[in-house]
């Protein structure tokens, strides 16, 4: 063989095996981007096909009257579309915002209402479409130390101790958060004040505030569904009723949160679920004719023990 060609040969060698090599690994990535694809495909499959919505393309603060300025669109999987939001931008244009929108939050329906071109004197004027006013007493411990004011959002939750335990006999306590983000219209007699109205109103100063926590009579005028009117005033029979005040920084989303009970709080404290009482068991000497066999049963405990 030629001496040249000789040293030729190690170099297209080392060349072909490149060239294989790389075609293996073109390969790999192009089979790992179908997977991922295949993958994406079948993630999209579940949440459903996206639908467009409304969204704030700006900060919109309360009271203010929605422009076209102010909204924009997101496409959204169907699974986290929510019942109320507003699709049909020009079905809110000209109305007025109940509560501070962020920008890019979802635009609910509840948030917006028919603008309000007098300062309100009544409280159904203050109402969202189609929402009912329903009042609870609140008293230092349960309404956030009566500083609660007209235009805060709190969650409601509801203590009980009558819920049916599964699979066993008794009740057992729990805390459920009913509802999140519901607007207080009013606190006692004080509605709310939108701030372009705020002027035709006297403020109700810090003194006067405190003053009405020290004497523990609140009365909390909140905004509910028809629905959640009628659950909220079942459950404040069935157990106590506590508010919990939310940011007025914080997007109004919904959180999954489960009911707490006595082993979800043992869990969350310790790490560990109860821990069953011991079960204490006695042999008893059983004969059958001269045959003798014992058998351990489950000794219980006596009332009183």
């Amino acid at each position: 063989m030629n001496p040249k060609l000789r040293k030729l040969v190690p170099i297209i060698f080392a060349g072909l095996m490149g060239l294989v090599g790389l075609m293996l690994v073109q390969g790999f990535m192009k089979k790992q981007q179908e997977q991922v694809q295949a993958e994406k495909k079948k993630i999209m499959e579940q949440l459903g096909p996206p639908i467009q919505i409304v969204v704030a393309s700006k900060p919109i603060a309360q009271g203010e009257i929605i422009t076209p300025q102010h909204l924009g669109f997101k496409k959204v999987p169907q699974v986290f579309v929510q019942p109320n939001v507003v699709r049909d931008p020009e079905s809110i244009f000209k109305k007025q915002a109940v509560l501070d929108i962020a920008e890019g939050e979802h635009i609910l329906v509840n948030k917006i209402r028919e603008p309000i071109e007098k300062g309100p004197d009544k409280l159904a004027q203050l109402m969202p479409k189609g929402s009912r006013a329903v009042s609870i007493e609140a008293d230092i411990s349960t309404g956030v130390g009566g500083l609660i004011k007209a235009g805060d959002l709190v969650d409601v939750i509801w203590v009980t101790d009558s819920l049916d335990r599964m699979g066993a006999t008794g009740k057992r306590s729990a805390a459920v958060t009913l509802f999140q983000a519901v607007p207080v219209l009013a606190i006692n007699s004080e509605l709310y004040k939108p701030p372009q109205f705020k002027d035709e109103f006297a403020k109700e100063d810090d003194s006067n505030r405190s003053s009405r926590a020290r004497k523990n009579e609140t009365t909390v005028t909140l905004a509910l569904t028809p629905e959640g009117a009628n659950l909220l005033l079942y459950a404040r029979t069935r157990g106590e009723i506590q508010l919990s005040l939310r940011s007025p920084n914080e997007q109004l989303t919904q959180v999954t949160l489960q009911p707490i009970d006595d082993a979800a709080l043992v869990e969350a404290a310790l790490g560990a679920g109860i821990i069953p009482e011991p079960v204490t068991r006695k042999d008893i000497e059983v004969f059958k004719g001269l045959e003798r066999t014992v058998v351990s049963v489950e000794e219980k405990k006596k009332d009183g023990q």
